[in-house]
């Protein structure tokens, strides 16, 4: 076996290996884990067959029946490999839906682009999604917001027609399920830290200019391609922190618009976050958005240290001891990695994930 093969055949790190590495990033992702199985999550309504369904359901807040979502990413071209997909109220593509870029492929509901979808990105217009302009140092949305992507925008780059299917980039749908009685706004966005030549990317210590403000504080479900950071992003370092940063700044409903958005915040708030990406991070989490999970991120965003995992302890002593005395609090969202292939070479195919909001 060449040194290449080898290179591509190496086996994950196991867990010592993790620990050896990281040890305080790997006892809070420990933690964490611990305490996320303890939130509360009612029993999902019915078995799906042909998709992963995600464990529970968000508590009921008003008098309608659950939306089903099917949450896919990262197919890079694998349709036809993959089983049908479930039935489901709302499906989700989070990017990535080809390989190399070329409308071609493109064969795809709700669809944001991937890095690799570059024949998606006005700054690779032409019809192979080739670059025709100089790669950003940071991004267009935040330095000029005229300059954004519009849907003419990319289907006259790459001259894909649509249809029925909703591409979002830095943009917002409303979609009307359970005969118009429930009202769904999804926001998506492709853009994803920058590693290699690809799409839709920006230098990652400019990432604050590219998300803060830029999600609606009325959002019920948030479409991205990448993770934010210590989510279902497999290492700990390969989401966006300042991604999850905006994140907690639409469920706290700080920021921008925040106030005139509180009775529909109180109401509803973010329900899911589906992306990709990061295709060995797949997989589907609650969260609660509570001091646990903050400590817990603090802990991996600064790559451990004795003190931050010191005050997860803490934080999660302090959360066991409060449910001896009261009921814990809800779940709040559920975040899910839907990437369809892995492995190496992407040669495992993975089912959707079904999800209910």
């Amino acid at each position: 076996m060449s040194e290449f093969q080898s290179l591509l055949q190496r086996p994950r790190p196991s867990a010592w290996d993790r620990f050896r590495r990281r040890p305080c990033v790997y006892l809070a992702e420990k933690l964490h884990a611990r305490h996320q199985h303890r939130l509360p999550t009612p029993p999902s309504p019915s078995s799906d067959a042909g998709a992963e369904r995600a464990p529970g359901t968000p508590p009921r807040r008003d008098d309608h029946r659950p939306v089903s979502v099917v949450c896919i990413s990262d197919t890079h071209n694998s349709n036809a490999r993959c089983d049908p997909l479930p039935p489901g109220d709302v499906l989700i593509h989070a990017g990535d839906l080809t390989q190399a870029g070329s409308p071609a492929e493109l064969q795809a509901a709700i669809v944001v682009g991937g890095n690799h979808d570059v024949v998606l990105d006005p700054a690779r217009s032409d019809e192979q999604g080739r670059e025709v302009a100089p790669p950003a140092t940071a991004t267009t949305r935040p330095a000029a917001p005229g300059l954004r992507p519009r849907r003419d925008e990319v289907e006259r780059a790459c001259r894909v027609d649509w249809g029925d299917v909703r591409y979002l980039h830095d943009s917002a749908a409303w979609i009307a399920v359970d005969e118009g009685r429930r009202r769904l706004k999804v926001w998506g966005s492709a853009w994803t830290p920058r590693n290699g030549n690809w799409a839709y990317q920006y230098p990652r210590e400019q990432g604050a200019e590219v998300w803060y403000g830029a999600v609606p504080d009325d959002v019920d479900i948030l479409v991205t391609h990448g993770p934010p950071r210590g989510h279902l992003d497999a290492d700990g370092h390969s989401g966006c922190d300042d991604l999850l940063r905006e994140v907690w700044r639409v469920v706290e409903g700080s920021g921008p618009g925040s106030e005139d958005d509180a009775l529909r915040r109180g109401r509803h708030g973010l329900r899911l976050h589906v992306f990709g990406h990061v295709h060995a991070g797949r997989g589907h989490e609650w969260v609660a958005f509570d001091s646990v999970q903050r400590a817990y991120e603090r802990t991996v965003s600064a790559g451990g240290g004795v003190w931050n995992l010191s005050r997860l302890v803490w934080a999660s002593g302090t959360a066991a001891l409060s449910r001896c005395f009261s009921a814990p609090a809800e779940a709040k969202c559920q975040m899910v990695n839907a990437a369809m292939v892995g492995g190496l070479r992407d040669v495992v195919q993975h089912r959707p994930i079904k999800v209910y909001v």
